[in-house]
């Protein structure tokens, strides 16, 4: 894979949203690693039911789980974490209506880059939804990193290890995949590794996009998307879907009943989400 420097910084602020379950902890290191590798902000978020508390104590610790990463030693004080690991982390609870809540937190703290846990196969989390879709993806400027239910992430809880060796970027004519390439590319350069790119059209060769500068090899399969996508995914082991997703209404409205929202479902690895104009 070829690692062109990107512009501007993949990563200068990511967001965690948190419902505080199992799902949540596998996207919670993934989001922890990203910006450790990019020395940013990390703000971790919370929003239960109305009139629920939140235990903070249920959802895994950034300084135990540095310290199991050997980044910082057992009992290092709460203030001395943001100077030895380079990140500054921002815990908030945010009361009352989530959707309200979040989209409030979006228009105060700029963020570019999320990591979230989906849940089941009935659609997206229940923080994507209603009005908080337009300021999620900040004019396209909010990429996102969506772990499935039961996925297999790339980062090991244990010990912080990477594991991200081959990544599948499903192309077509519509939505042009550059975006996703970029992405993904620029996500293996913050991370420090040179995975295998595997670029898959669905469809015969006719249909296929014409892709320029793109690394990776185009692959043909038949049949439906969605179904040729997953089975690629799956036969090549890969670790990262990326995937480039329109509209003009925000994430959600974009991924509604979409090809990447479908794959998203039944993903077996994580769906890197990029809003294209």
């Amino acid at each position: 894979m070829e690692l062109d420097a990107a512009a501007r910084p993949m990563v200068t602020s990511v967001l965690h949203p948190t419902d505080l379950t199992p799902a949540s902890e596998v996207a919670f290191v993934h989001a922890l690693k990203i910006a450790l590798a990019g020395q940013t902000k990390l703000h971790i978020l919370h929003a239960g039911e109305q009139g629920a508390s939140t235990d903070w104590g249920a959802f895994p610790s950034v300084r135990t789980t540095l310290a199991n990463w050997q980044m910082l030693k057992p009992g290092t004080p709460r203030e001395e974490v943001d100077k030895r690991a380079g990140i500054k982390v921002a815990k908030t609870e945010l009361g009352g209506d989530p959707v309200a809540g979040m989209a409030a937190f979006l228009n105060a703290h700029f963020c570019d880059f999320m990591v979230l846990a989906t849940h089941g196969r009935e659609g997206l989390s229940r923080w994507l939804h209603g009005s908080v879709a337009e300021p999620m993806v900040r004019s396209g400027d909010m990429r996102a990193l969506l772990i499935p239910e039961g996925a297999k992430g790339f980062v090991d809880s244990g010990n912080g290890s990477l594991s991200l060796k081959r990544i599948l970027i499903p192309v077509d004519r519509a939505p042009r995949p550059e975006a996703a390439s970029t992405a993904a590319t620029e996500l293996a350069k913050l991370l420090d590794v040179e995975p295998e790119v595997h670029l898959l059209h669905v469809g015969d060769r006719d249909s296929a996009p014409v892709v320029h500068n793109l690394p990776g090899g185009l692959s043909l399969r038949s049949g439906d998307v969605v179904e040729g996508i997953l089975a690629a995914a799956k036969e090549l082991e890969v670790d990262l879907i990326a995937m480039p997703t329109a509209g003009h209404q925000g994430l959600l409205d974009s991924l509604r009943g979409s090809t990447t929202e479908r794959v998203v479902r039944r993903a077996p690895c994580p769906v890197l989400v990029v809003p294209v104009q």
